[in-house]
């Protein structure tokens, strides 16, 4: 299988690196040469699909070709929508410990806690504050979508690295470990809406076991924790192959 990305190159450290040479595929990053499917591969975290990508699209299937806009806000406003629950804060009118963090960057790791009331800030998103530190360390759950959720991993972070990529533990665990069917219906209408065929979401539960969708990675790399899990690591990517190979039949 020859699998065409555009319209930017894949990183080295991208996991669709580590699916594809499981695989046996090819990752091809010449427009002119011959493939058979297309990955709309754009860093931007919200972008627009040109005219070629579209052309593409006639004659190809070109996955996540309608996941174009991975931003905070834009995460929110479908979870809000999808989950019928609030994650967005007014920092303004907000008297508490809430989450800020940069709207637009897909990866970026400049989140903090701030107290509020406070002024809004340009380029800034203000969330729930889940899991907070009276709970010890924080456990989030990354989930791993091919057409739908297929893969669930459980991570467990200090206070101090929330917004980071440090873990004590990640656990793999089958989906109905950590979800009902309800709420594996709702991330799957979430996906479906914000386009993301294939990406890894971030995920979080409050202290009442309600579930939030954070973040949204649709260029998502590998973990420099992840390999210190090996075997978690070989699985996930190894169902995640699985799954691609099975979609990209449809």
């Amino acid at each position: 299988m020859k699998v065409l990305f555009y319209p930017e190159k894949v990183i080295n450290y991208a996991r669709i690196r580590v699916i594809f040479k499981l695989l046996g595929w090819e990752i091809i990053e010449d427009i002119n040469k011959d493939f058979d499917i297309v990955f709309y591969w754009n860093t931007k975290t919200v972008n627009k699909p040109n005219k070629v990508i579209l052309k593409l699209s006639e004659s190809y299937l070109v996955i996540n070709l309608k996941c174009n806009d991975v931003s905070k806000s834009n995460v929110t406003k479908i979870y809000e929508k999808i989950f019928n629950n609030t994650l967005r804060i007014n920092p303004e009118k907000y008297a508490g410990r809430i989450v800020a963090k940069r709207n637009l960057g897909q990866g970026d790791k400049s989140g903090r806690v701030i107290n509020c009331p406070c002024k809004k800030e340009d380029g800034w998103h203000y969330q729930k504050l889940l899991q907070d530190i009276s709970i010890g360390r924080i456990q989030e759950i990354r989930a791993y979508i091919v057409g739908g959720i297929i893969v669930v991993n459980e991570k467990q972070k200090k206070i101090g690295n929330r917004f980071h990529t440090i873990v004590e533990k990640n656990e793999y665990k089958s989906i109905n470990k950590v979800f009902n069917n309800e709420e594996v219906r709702k991330i799957n209408e979430f996906c479906k809406e914000i386009g993301a065929e294939y990406a890894e979401l971030d995920l979080l539960q409050d202290n009442n076991g309600l579930l939030y969708i954070i973040d949204v990675n649709n260029i998502s790399g590998i973990g420099s924790f992840e390999k210190n899990y090996k075997e978690i690591y070989d699985e996930t990517n190894k169902q995640i192959g699985e799954a691609l190979t099975k979609y990209i039949k449809i």
